[in-house]
């Protein structure tokens, strides 16, 4: 199941899928680490 965060990292990427991790990270408010672990945590 998607959380907020999951949605909008979603939404950001089929907006644009050449934004870089750090930019991701900066548009949810979080690190890139989670934002890198974000789609594993997603698939389980």
């Amino acid at each position: 199941m998607l959380d907020k965060i999951d949605r909008k990292l979603l939404s950001l990427l089929q907006t644009d899928c050449t934004l870089s991790l750090q930019a991701l990270a900066d548009a949810v408010n979080l690190t890139t680490t989670p934002c890198w672990k974000a789609p594993e945590a997603a698939g389980r």
